[in-house]
């Protein structure tokens, strides 16, 4: 019985049991907020050690300069016109020996503008770069593969069509950085020329 002569029922047992239970136990544990603001503090400074080392990379690898993209061009044009020649005699296909002349003239002209650019630019003497000559020793050695393989008109065609595109990528990206009209003019035309030319040589390979 109570103080006051009043019985205790079974519920007053259960309830001050839960009561006195929920005081006898201990307080949840603190979760602690600081590891997550060292984790946001950490990912902002990987991001800017990123962006750091992307400007760092950029910095060290600057746009190639009007000279070397116009010895890139020379020296490609040199290799190629040189390749039609070797090649030509070898076709039995005479409107795939009129295209090549045709490539020719046009590669043997942009290599005269050049010359005209570079000399503007204080170079007198144009030259290929040296691994120019890597690629025109591939190109021939897939040539003479072909040729014992049979394959030689289709090969070539393929062949030119990529390099063509290639070096019109390369005049474009010449042209932009051009500043006197004339010789923009020079680089227009070419790449319109080449235009054609590839056009004629993807006419073949599609016969």
């Amino acid at each position: 019985m109570d103080p006051n002569g009043e019985a205790y029922g079974s519920a007053d047992v259960i309830n001050n049991s839960e009561y006195l239970g929920e005081i006898a136990a201990a307080p949840p544990p603190k979760q602690r907020v600081w590891p997550k603001w060292l984790a946001i503090i950490g990912g902002g400074i990987a991001i800017f050690t990123a962006l750091v080392f992307i400007v760092m990379n950029a910095a060290s690898d600057p746009r190639p300069t009007v000279v070397n993209d116009a010895q890139q061009a020379y020296g490609r044009a040199q290799t190629l016109s040189t390749l039609t020649r070797e090649q030509r005699g070898y076709f039995n296909s005479g409107e795939l020996r009129a295209v090549s002349a045709d490539l020719q003239s046009v590669l043997e002209n942009l290599q005269r503008n050049i010359t005209v650019i570079l000399d503007a630019n204080g170079v007198r003497s144009p030259s290929a770069p040296a691994s120019e000559a890597e690629v025109k020793a591939e190109l021939e050695q897939q040539f003479q593969d072909a040729r014992i393989l049979m394959t030689l008109e289709r090969t070539y065609v393929s062949e030119m069509t990529f390099q063509i595109e290639m070096l019109r990528a390369l005049l474009f990206q010449l042209e932009t950085k051009l500043t006197v009209i004339d010789h923009r003019t020079f680089i227009s035309d070419i790449y319109e020329q080449l235009e054609v030319v590839s056009e004629r040589l993807n006419r073949i390979l599609l016969t």
